[in-house]
């Protein structure tokens, strides 16, 4: 349940009053990015720095946290470690709670991801691969990954199908 449904309460400082105010009153941003934007999401969420929804460096991604796991890909050879935020911790920090989410890439490619795929432990948008930054030749500046090593379940034809490579842009669907 997103902050959207929720009621805040507030205290007056000192006097005990509580007045209760819906959460859509109260505005929640995220702070601008500062470098190149690579990421922009759209779509209903409750924290946002646009008027659309939001936008993101990788400096501001990385402040939403990171995630990491190792694993072995048909688009990679050996056993790579991928470093980037979480699906589950993206759609956390921006108070989201979508059905699916539309990702789309530079060449315009594009899948629907279900949101019950965003689980901790789960898929990565990693910036990352080794150590080293992936550009846009290395699938970047995102790469839509799974830990396919983990479970069979990751192993899939459908989820193949949704590991998008240079990824710029979610569309939040409801």
């Amino acid at each position: 349940m997103t902050a959207r449904s929720l009621f805040r309460v507030l205290c007056a400082a000192g006097f005990g009053l509580s007045i209760l105010v819906p959460a859509s009153a109260i505005a929640e941003t995220l702070p601008n990015p500062t470098g190149e934007i690579i990421l922009t999401i759209t779509g209903a969420m409750d924290a946002g720095n646009t008027p659309d929804g939001a936008v993101f460096d990788r400096a501001l991604l990385e402040t939403l946290g990171t995630a990491s796991f190792e694993t072995s890909t048909q688009w990679t050879e050996g056993v790579s470690e991928f470093k980037g935020i979480s699906l589950h911790r993206l759609l956390a920090a921006i108070g989201a709670d979508p059905s699916a989410l539309q990702v789309i890439a530079i060449n315009e490619y594009q899948v629907d991801v279900p949101a019950s795929e965003a689980v901790d432990g789960g898929p990565i948008l990693a910036w990352q691969q080794d150590g080293r930054l992936l550009s846009v030749r290395e699938k970047g500046p995102l790469w839509l990954i799974y830990p396919y090593d983990m479970s069979a379940a990751y192993r899939t034809d459908q989820i193949y199908a949704r590991s998008v490579w240079q990824v710029v842009k979610i569309n939040l669907l409801p």
